[in-house]
């Protein structure tokens, strides 16, 4: 069965907030660049979280996410590397999870509806039992919360930025055992993490 596998953003203590994340919060790190650049393409042979299969996403994170990553490709401004990546996310496959009927900007794009926890429940279900590479599922917050809550993730894969907020938007609203599989800290200080949930 493919799996869905989480795979966002995150502050040291916990937080999924974007706000903090100014253009130059960081040195560029070109490591890390060509990691996400690969996992997005589904060609890191040791990456579950590859968007081969496709990347659910929340309807109102998709509304802004196809029109930010369309002005990194077209925008002289960009580096190459945020070019490489914006024609990566732009060129991935991406579903798009809403209560209602709604129209999609931007190509490779299909809407799921779902008008209730149980319909999300089915259809992600029935999307797993097909043949194919796993699903990413990369945001917004609502979204992840809701998978997290439903038992719909089967992976953990975070970047954990070494910021530290106080507060902010959570995706775990109740205890959840995890098993580390893997860590790997790359030279601007953030560290790819990657769980999955433990057996009882």
């Amino acid at each position: 069965m493919r799996k869905v596998v989480l795979y966002m953003n995150m502050t040291l203590d916990g937080f999924f907030n974007l706000d903090w994340m100014g253009p130059n919060l960081f040195a560029p790190d070109q490591e890390l660049i060509e990691d996400n650049i690969a996992r997005m393409r589904g060609s890191d042979e040791t990456a579950t979280s590859g968007s081969g299969g496709g990347a659910f996403v929340g309807y109102q994170f998709y509304r802004g996410m196809v029109s930010y990553w369309r002005n990194v490709e077209n925008s002289p401004d960009s580096t190459e590397s945020q070019r490489a990546t914006a024609r990566a996310v732009n060129a991935s496959r991406r579903i798009v999870i809403s209560r209602t009927l709604e129209k999609l900007e931007g190509e490779h794009a299909e809407l799921l509806v779902a008008k209730s926890d149980q319909e999300l429940v089915a259809a992600v279900t029935r999307l797993k039992e097909q043949s194919g590479s796993d699903f990413a599922l990369i945001g917004g917050v609502r979204t992840a919360r809701t998978f997290a809550r439903l038992g719909l993730i089967d992976e953990y894969e975070m970047l954990v930025y070494p910021v530290v907020l106080g507060k902010g938007e959570q995706v775990w609203t109740s205890r959840s055992d995890l098993t580390l599989v893997s860590v790997k800290a790359y030279p601007s200080g953030i560290m790819r993490v990657r769980y999955v949930p433990r057996e009882p």
